[in-house]
């Protein structure tokens, strides 16, 4: 099961919604860069942005479940867009 920048197949996303931890780990790997330079380029410094990007995973953890359909790489940046503002 391999997770793309592109696209994010239906079954990780099925293993995203089960809690399946090893599908957790591979979306961290591959988004979690991009999360953490999304929140960079608003000025942040290495610290927060580790803390925030935390903060986005844990948001996409508990909303996962209301994701359906669409791109799930925009979702994640809105996720990361309102913990910013949030912050």
């Amino acid at each position: 099961m391999a997770i793309t920048v592109g696209s994010t197949s239906s079954g990780v996303l099925d293993g995203l919604r089960d809690g399946d931890a090893d599908a957790w780990k591979r979306m961290a790997k591959v988004y979690g860069p991009l999360v953490y330079a999304l929140i960079r380029q608003r000025g942040f410094q290495e610290a927060d942005a580790k803390d925030l990007s935390q903060v986005v995973f844990q948001n996409a953890f508990r909303g996962m479940t209301r994701f359906q359909k669409g791109s799930f790489r925009g979702w994640l940046a809105t996720i990361t867009r309102n913990v910013i503002r949030d912050y």
